[in-house]
């Protein structure tokens, strides 16, 4: 998916910076061109990573990355940089991808930052 579900315009996979707009709107559904401004990422964003995350029926030890990543099929850019502002804000416990996990795939797929690979997300109540 190319566009958000909202207003079908293009997302920036990184980030504004807080003291400017975002260059491309999509927020809540932003026909116009004026910029939405506020936390990253976009509530559209995160209610799309939560809701698929709910689709799993998430067990108590959490969901693959993997899966997560495949069923959005964002851009890795946006997927990455929504996963790291859930990750940072604390809303999300992530855990490392096990030995008994490993399959190329598997490992490309899942989420990696700071030399760690991730395998499972928790999402925190």
């Amino acid at each position: 998916m190319t566009a958000c579900e909202i207003g079908r315009r293009p997302i920036d996979a990184v980030p504004p910076p807080a003291t400017r707009p975002c260059a491309t709107p999509c927020a809540a559904g932003s026909t116009s061109t004026s910029s939405w401004q506020g936390s990253w990422p976009p509530p559209v964003l995160r209610q799309q990573f939560q809701a698929t995350y709910d689709s799993l029926r998430p067990p108590l030890d959490g969901v693959p990355i993997h899966r997560l990543r495949r069923l959005l099929q964002w851009p890795r850019e946006r997927f990455d940089a929504v996963l790291e502002a859930l990750r940072a804000a604390q809303a999300v416990d992530l855990e490392a991808l096990t030995e008994q996990d490993v399959d190329a795939q598997v490992t490309h797929d899942s989420y990696h930052v700071h030399g760690q690979c991730y395998g499972r997300l928790r999402w925190r109540a």
